[in-house]
C-alpha cells in the first residue's frame, strides 16, 4: 500500500454537534465548497474550512445541489419524507434564491443534476426521475417511472441525450432524456445502490461507475448494457467522485474511510482514513489534488490526495 500524505482540517462546528452532511461539492471558483445536511446549506472556505455563510434556501433536509454549467445558479434540492420534495434555485456567487420549482415529488429529492442551462433532472424517494425546464417554459416534466423502490442518484452521459438513475432496488437504469423512454435496467447489484459517477475520462463509450450496500463498485458501459468490471470493498460504498482526469474513482464508505479505486485493474490504490463512521458524501477538487469528504456529526474534512505512480488509460 502506497505511503499516504493526508492533511485534515476540522469543520468549524458553530453549533455542536451538527446533523450528518449528505452532500458537499465545490464552487466553481474552487476557492471554496458547500455542505448540505438537515441544518441547512453552508459555503465554507477552502482550505481553511472556516463557514464563510449559511445559505438561505427553506428547502428541509437538503439532501443534494448542483451547479449550472455556466456556474452562475445552484439547485438545492431536498424535501419532507413521505409529503414532498422541494427545489430551489439561487444565483451564485449572491447565493439569492431566485426560483423555487413546483416539487412535482410525493417524496423526498434525493438527487438533482443540470441538464443544460434550461433543464433540470431530479430523483426522488417516490421513485420517479423527472426532467423539468427551469426558464418559465409552460412544459408538462418527462416523467421517467420504473425503479421499484426510492431514486437514489443521477448522472448524465456524454452528448446530452441520455441520463442514468439508480436506486434501493438495487438497479441502475438508463433512460431517454427526450420522451423519457427506459433504455435499459442494469440489475447485478444485490443491495441498495447509493451512488452513481460517470468517468470524465474521453473514451470511446462512456463508463458509470454504481457503488452501494453489497460492497461492490461496478464499472458499467451503459450505452450498451454491459458490466465491465467490478471491485470489492470491505465496506459498503455510500459516496462517490472521478478525479477529473478519470484515472482514480473515490469512494466514501461506510467504515469511514476512502477508497481510490483504478477503474482498469479494480484495485484499491489507497486507503484514506477520514471518520470513525460513514463518508456520505465525497467531492475532488477542480485541481485532483485533494478530497473533501462530509460525515457524521456535520464535520467535513481536507484530505490531500496522495501521489500515485502511473495512470488508468485505456
Amino acid at each position: 500500500m502506497l505511503a499516504l500524505l493526508l492533511a485534515f482540517t476540522p469543520f468549524d462546528q458553530i453549533e455542536p454537534p451538527r446533523a450528518p452532511i449528505a452532500a458537499a461539492l465545490f464552487a466553481p471558483a474552487g476557492d471554496s465548497a458547500l455542505v448540505c445536511s438537515q441544518d441547512g446549506v453552508r459555503e465554507i472556505d477552502w482550505p481553511t474550512l472556516a463557514v464563510r455563510r449559511r445559505l438561505a434556501v427553506d428547502v428541509a433536509d437538503p439532501r443534494a445541489a448542483a451547479f449550472s454549467p455556466s456556474g452562475d445558479r445552484l439547485a438545492v434540492v431536498g424535501g419532507r419524507p413521505a409529503e414532498a420534495g422541494a427545489v430551489a434555485i439561487l444565483t451564485w456567487p449572491s447565493g439569492e434564491v431566485v426560483q423555487r420549482l413546483p416539487s412535482r415529488h410525493d417524496d423526498s429529492i434525493t438527487a438533482v443534476l443540470w441538464l443544460d442551462e434550461n433543464r433540470l433532472a431530479t430523483a426522488s424517494l417516490d421513485r420517479r426521475v423527472l426532467v423539468r425546464r427551469v426558464d418559465g417554459a409552460d412544459v408538462s416534466p418527462e416523467i421517467m417511472e420504473g425503479h421499484s423502490k426510492g431514486a437514489t442518484a443521477l448522472a448524465a452521459l456524454p452528448g446530452g441525450e441520455a441520463l442514468v438513475s439508480a436506486g434501493v432496488d438495487a438497479s441502475v437504469r438508463v433512460w431517454a432524456i427526450e420522451g423519457g423512454e427506459l433504455l435499459r435496467s442494469l440489475s447485478l447489484h444485490i443491495g441498495p445502490i447509493h451512488a452513481v459517477a460517470v468517468r470524465p475520462a474521453a473514451d470511446e463509450l462512456p463508463i458509470v461507475a454504481s457503488v452501494g450496500d453489497d460492497r461492490t463498485v461496478r464499472f458499467w458501459q451503459p450505452t450498451i448494457g454491459r458490466m465491465v468490471r467490478f471491485a470489492r470493498l470491505p465496506s459498503p460504498g455510500l459516496s462517490a467522485a472521478w478525479l477529473p482526469d478519470g484515472t482514480r474513482l473515490a469512494v466514501g464508505c461506510r467504515d469511514g474511510r476512502v477508497r481510490l479505486i483504478d477503474p482498469l485493474t479494480v484495485r484499491v490504490v489507497a486507503d484514506l482514513p477520514a471518520f470513525d463512521a460513514w463518508v456520505d458524501a465525497v467531492a475532488v477538487h477542480p485541481s485532483g489534488t485533494a478530497l473533501l469528504v462530509g460525515g457524521p456529526h456535520g464535520i467535513a474534512r481536507h484530505i490531500r490526495l496522495p501521489s500515485l505512480q502511473g495512470s488508468a488509460a485505456e
